[in-house]
């Protein structure tokens, strides 16, 4: 018979592997501690969203038949980060061809509270382009990390960021690995927290500075 899948983060870190427990459990001290919204009334400081309801995290793979609910999410916070003066992602890329295309026809999840929709990933197991030296690595590369605009601050970062660990760990990767602007400390603080480290930054064409950081599974 086939695990009940979990209801709660409490329940999620109880079911991971016995060597990620650890990290999940400080993951959650800090998740807590930075958002504080996130604690439950009860002191027990259980996840909950902005309206105080328990967090049910669910993840699931998604065909490019669905690739657009992942792709929209993209282009609202691409759309958002321009307003703000941060652009980060290349527009052509989050068109479906280019983006599958782009990424080497990626493995596409969304991430479900509940019913509701708060974010999405994309995962290749070689990157040529910003990992050309560790091709012969067993590794996950996380490609457009996001979280829904209207979800953030909840908490929901570091809690992907942590299933998406837990699953490259089940999988027997060796490696989890992703790249960010090095000028977006935010960012910087968010990979550190879920156990990222930073490997090196290097410098592209155009002068952009990206930093390329790794969690030794």
């Amino acid at each position: 018979m086939d695990k009940e899948s979990p209801k709660t983060v409490d329940e999620y870190i109880a079911q991971s592997a016995p060597g990620a427990r650890p990290k999940l459990e400080a993951l959650r001290a800090a998740i807590r501690e930075l958002a504080p919204e996130a604690r439950g009334q009860d002191g027990e400081g259980k996840h909950k969203t902005k309206e105080g309801q328990p967090v049910i995290l669910s993840v699931e793979p998604i065909d490019y038949e669905r690739v657009e609910e992942f792709l929209e999410m993209l282009r609202e916070r691409a759309s958002w980060l321009e307003a703000k003066g941060q652009p980060m992602w290349n527009p052509e890329y989050l068109e479906k061809d280019a983006f599958i295309e782009r990424y080497h026809r990626p493995a596409c999840f969304l991430a479900f509270d509940g019913g509701e929709k708060v974010g999405g990933f994309a995962l290749i197991e070689k990157d040529e382009d910003l990992w050309p030296d560790r091709l012969g690595d067993s590794a996950f590369y996380i490609h457009k990390f996001v979280v829904r605009q209207a979800c953030s601050g909840r908490g929901y970062a570091g809690i992907i960021l942590a299933w998406i660990e837990n699953y490259a760990r089940e999988r027997g990767k060796d490696y989890l690995r992703l790249d960010y602007y090095e000028d977006r400390e935010y960012l910087g603080k968010l990979y550190a927290r879920a156990g990222f480290r930073t490997v090196d930054v290097r410098t592209m064409p155009d002068g952009t500075r990206i930093a390329r950081a790794q969690i030794r599974l």
